[in-house]
């Protein structure tokens, strides 16, 4: 994902294999992508799982709109 200050970030794992207890839930910022990413289920359901347990969940500008659409 690229911000939109240009800054990429880069998943190393997906949904499915990311580890279910995290230090760190972070959320980049964007446009087009943050937006879709709010509405779409998976993320949803992925962000409130995570971020149950995440000692930390954050975000930077509009990414705060993923982890609030999953409850955070």
């Amino acid at each position: 994902m690229t911000s939109d200050a240009v800054v990429t970030i880069t998943p190393t794992s997906t949904f499915e294999t990311c580890p279910r207890d995290l230090t760190v839930l972070f959320t980049p910022g964007g446009t087009a992508g943050t937006l879709a990413a709010a509405v779409d289920p998976e993320t949803r359901a992925f962000m409130a799982d995570r971020g149950a347990r995440a000692k930390y969940v954050t975000s930077v500008c509009s990414g705060s709109l993923i982890p609030g659409a999953g409850g955070y």
